[in-house]
């Protein structure tokens, strides 16, 4: 995808350059402009980066569009018998629809995303199909009509106010494409997720609270999610149509996790937790963990990160699950200095009538504490330490207490997480 048109930086509109900015969606965002925003040679061999960039670049149906790149780095090719440069900047952020000056500036009042394994998590349901069989029993095999029904009136969405000023919404959403000679037809359904705020805020701000609902579907599905789709609403942003304003949707395209992997969509049957297991308590349990995620996060992130796919264990991954475990039993338990062991020993009696949490002996405690102490502290003693493959199978034993940890955490009691962890074909 390519958006040619002229190029400027914030309060600079009378220095405009000519050039084309390449996208390429979750791989580069390359802006390549003829000449540069720099004065002279020198001053364009030291400039190393440009916070923001703006364009107004032209679209498919020849209206001007607003562009804004965030964090660029340039590169340039001399080429002494032509007159001007060839500068190229690289850029992380691009933004399709709005000017700002800053990822911090207060413009927006709604960010939207399609999230992968969203879908499979709360089905959307709205797109009905419906065979007719005929009655004569030897053509039963082959139906007589198809019918796919789309019906606008199946929408649904389920707000929940995370506080006075911010509100999380799951909704259904669809598209529908078809050519101009009806030879083909496409339509999708979507289930997807909005924050919207009552007063303007950040994008930044408004992603942060994204990336918190993005976390807790992560650990819903016990894999990582992406972002596969990602907008804003701003007031600035609209048109008008029969004197009614029109809020349009700025498109955003960031660098992509390196480990997202946006094929790996969690099935089903492979979720800790979907939303029919929740849909009673979701409005709670979500406001819950907004409101711990503060006090959560390193313990979150730590509990995400042991959950990811991985081509290769190591004995970090072990540590990742030790320091959330422990992090968790100080901040959420007790709070003075305990030693390991009685913070595992209490951990696992807490959730002892949980059947995956009977598996944890004693030995696993000792072998537990010992390893650590010897991947942290590098310590010569290797007694009861535990390597390769027997280290895997204990970590695994291991994160299952985590898991019972977060979910306690955010309201589920021991005879719900049983049975969560009973039905799960990945625990």
């Amino acid at each position: 995808m390519e958006y040619k048109g002229f190029w400027f930086l914030p309060g600079q509109t009378d220095k405009q350059i000519a050039g084309v900015l390449t996208v390429k969606k979750d791989i580069s965002y390359k802006l390549e402009l003829i000449g540069g925003f720099d004065e002279d040679l020198q001053s364009l061999i030291s400039s190393e980066k440009k916070d923001v960039i703006f364009g107004e670049v032209y679209n498919a149906d020849n209206n001007i569009r607003k562009i804004t790149l965030i964090n660029c780095y340039h590169s340039f090719n001399i080429n002494f018998s032509a007159k001007h440069p060839i500068t190229h900047y690289n850029c992380s952020v691009v933004i399709d629809g709005l000017h700002v000056n800053s990822l911090e500036s207060n413009l927006c009042i709604e960010i939207r995303a399609d999230l992968s394994s969203l879908y499979n998590w709360k089905n959307t349901g709205i797109i009905k199909r419906t065979f007719q069989f005929p009655k004569e029993p030897e053509s039963i095999s082959k139906p007589e009509s198809i019918s796919i029904d789309l019906n606008l009136k199946d929408y649904w969405e389920i707000p929940v106010e995370i506080n006075d000023i911010t509100k999380l919404v799951l909704y259904a959403d669809s598209n529908y494409d078809t050519s101009s000679d009806y030879k083909k037809s496409t339509i999708q359904q979507f289930t997807r997720v909005r924050i919207e705020t009552k007063t303007a805020t950040s994008i930044n701000n408004l992603y942060r609270k994204l990336y918190l609902f993005q976390q807790f579907l992560s650990f819903a599905a016990l894999n990582t999610v992406c972002i596969n789709k990602l907008w804003v609403y701003s007031n600035d942003y609209y048109e008008e149509i029969k004197g009614e304003k029109i809020n349009n949707p700025a498109y955003i395209y960031l660098k992509p996790d390196e480990k997202c992997n946006k094929e790996s969509e969690t099935k089903k049957s492979d979720f800790l937790f979907k939303f029919s297991d929740i849909s009673d308590n979701f409005e709670f349990i979500i406001k819950k963990w907004f409101e711990v995620s503060d006090e959560v996060a390193p313990i979150r992130n730590h509990l995400i990160e042991s959950i990811k796919p991985i081509r290769k264990f190591s004995s970090v991954n072990f540590l990742i699950v030790i320091q959330a475990l422990e992090g968790f039993h100080r901040k959420f338990r007790v709070q003075e200095w305990k030693k390991l062991r009685v913070r595992l020993k209490s951990l696992v009696d807490e959730f002892s009538n949980i059947d995956e949490i009977k598996k944890i002996s004693e030995l696993d405690i000792k072998q537990t504490v010992a390893s650590r102490d010897y991947y942290s502290h590098f310590l010569i003693d290797k007694e009861d330490v535990l390597e390769g493959v027997e280290l895997y199978y204990l970590t695994l034993r291991i994160k299952n207490l985590l898991i019972c940890c977060v979910l306690n955490l955010v309201g589920f009691d021991n005879e719900k997480i049983n049975k969560l962890l009973k039905k799960n074909n990945r625990i």
